[in-house]
């Protein structure tokens, strides 16, 4: 599972048409704009295994939440197909793309449940629906990149600096004019 979130002044969202494996909505949410403002944006990647969110990874979403004076959280979620052969899954077969869309529902709607039962105000956005988006994001914001999985360590891992690129926040949000991106989520 890979969780990115983002801080942003203003968040909006307009569902609208049904993708394949969409999630039932009620006709009149269709085209209707859904806005929040001083929220923190999270973005899920489930992959087939994931195991549902330790309470370690939870309280540093909820840290991170409180910290940045959020009002909302916004969720927005979608299944991380492997394909088996690549460097990410070497040896990885094929999972049933329809079980995979409903681990992944499940494991969005425990996502949201564990931070709603800790007081949080919670959004999830419909799974499945052509929706149009419309982020400012703050000025300030860090984007914080989370790996949970519940997978053992490698034992062959060396101690030591990491061989790989570092992380830079700046490859997942580009500058724009006036700080405002409109992109589609599929």
């Amino acid at each position: 599972m890979r969780i990115f979130g983002t801080s942003c002044h203003s968040f909006e969202y307009t569902p609208i048409s049904a993708g394949p494996g969409a999630v039932p909505l009620d006709r009149s949410a269709v085209g209707v704009t859904r806005s929040f403002f001083d929220c923190l944006l999270l973005q899920i990647a489930v992959e087939p295994g994931d195991h549902p969110l330790t309470t370690d990874t939870v309280r540093a979403l909820r840290h991170l939440f409180a910290e940045g004076d959020s009002a909302d959280i916004v969720v927005t979620g979608s299944p991380l197909r492997l394909s088996p052969g690549t460097r990410l899954a070497p040896d990885v077969d094929p999972p049933d793309p329809l079980v995979h869309v409903a681990d992944t529902l499940d494991a969005l709607a425990d996502f949201t449940e564990q931070l709603e039962t800790c007081g949080d105000r919670v959004h999830l956005l419909p799974f499945g629906w052509n929706i149009v988006l419309r982020a400012d994001i703050s000025a300030h914001s860090t984007t914080l990149s989370i790996r949970a999985t519940d997978r053992s360590p490698n034992p062959d891992r060396r101690d030591g600096p990491s061989r790989l690129r570092r992380h830079c926040p700046h490859a997942l949000i580009s500058p724009h004019p006036h700080g405002v991106r409109t992109f589609r989520h599929y």
